[in-house]
Order: structure tokens, then C-alpha cells, then sequence
């Protein structure tokens, strides 16, 4: 690779020749050093892909049945209610697995789904818990315990509730209404 003889000195026009040579094989080099950088990260997580699998392949979780692993989730889903739902997304298996759990979907916090306006997840979970009894958790909202009062969960209110609640009121009710009998 070609360099100046004195980097001070006014360039000539050769040294112009020769630094603009220079130039366009350094590029070259750096294209290729970055294209084998590239294919060198590739490499590295296919590489990283393959050693998760192996990991995975013999992880002693893979050696409990299935009877076992549901009891697992039912746990899981009674500690923290929205369990269930990662579960389903670490393999098919599981997926199936937790599906077949109807336990598992039994637990269920209304006030965080409503308040957050996701009734479709309140039936998700109404759906896969079929025919296991519901297990509702309600905070000490006033507004919460406003509108389930109307429906027959909770106890009456003290007050007549908001505009906003008794707007809110029918739909939750029209959630209810088919699982009453499974609310605990």
C-alpha cells in the first residue's frame, strides 16, 4: 500500500495517482473486512442457536410428563394470574399443555383486564377455565365493587356509582352473565 514520503510536502501529481489508488484499495479492504464481519456475526448466532437447542434438548424440564407440568401451571396461574399466558409462548408444547390446563386460566384479575378496557382477554380466560369454578380477584376499588354489586358479585354500594361506572356497568355485566355460577 502506497503512503507519502513526506507527509508535510505539497503532494505531487503522481502522489495524487498513487494516494487515489490508495484510497480506492483501502475501501475495497474495508468492504470486505465489513463483509466478513457480517458473515462472521451470522456465523456466531447460528452458532449460539445451535449450543440453545443442545441446552434446551437436555434441560431437566424436558424429563417431567405432562400430568406434572399442568400441575405446575395451575400453580403458576394461581401465583400470578397472567402466567398462563407466557407459558403458552415458550414452546407448542407447552402452548398445547396449558391450554388443556383449564385450572391453570382459573384465576383471573378483573379490575387490572376492565380497567385496562381488554375484555377479550376476560373471555380468553373464561373460555379455557370452562368448567373449572373462577377465581376473581377484586381490589377495594369502590368503583369495581359498584358495578359488580349490580351483577350479584360483591357486596352492594355504599354510594350510587359514577357516570362512568354505570356506562362501564352493562358490558361487564354481559361478560358475567354466562359464568356466574362458576365465580368463587
Amino acid at each position: 500500500m502506497w503512503t507519502p514520503a513526506d507527509i508535510t510536502a505539497l503532494p505531487t501529481a503522481q502522489d495524487l495517482i498513487d494516494a487515489q489508488s490508495a484510497i480506492k484499495e483501502v475501501e475495497i479492504e474495508l468492504k470486505d473486512a465489513l463483509l466478513a464481519l457480517e458473515q462472521a456475526k451470522l456465523r456466531v448466532n447460528r452458532i449460539r442457536q445451535n449450543l440453545w437447542e443442545r441446552r434446551a434438548w437436555i434441560a431437566p424440564i424436558r424429563r417431567l410428563n405432562s400430568d406434572v407440568l399442568s400441575l405446575v401451571f395451575e400453580f403458576c396461574g394461581e401465583y400470578r394470574w397472567k402466567t398462563p399466558l407466557r407459558i403458552a409462548g415458550v414452546s407448542r408444547h407447552w402452548r398445547d399443555l396449558v391450554l388443556a390446563t383449564p385450572r391453570a386460566w382459573a384465576f383471573l384479575d378483573v379490575h387490572k383486564c376492565y380497567e385496562d378496557g381488554d375484555t377479550q382477554l376476560i373471555r380468553h380466560f373464561f373460555k379455557h377455565s370452562a368448567p373449572q369454578p373462577l377465581h376473581v380477584y377484586l381490589t377495594k376499588s369502590q368503583r369495581l365493587c359498584c358495578f359488580l354489586g349490580n351483577i350479584g358479585i360483591g357486596a352492594a354500594p355504599p354510594r350510587r356509582p359514577s357516570r362512568a361506572v354505570r356506562a362501564a356497568a352493562p358490558p361487564l355485566a354481559m361478560l358475567f352473565s354466562d359464568h356466574l355460577a362458576r365465580v368463587s
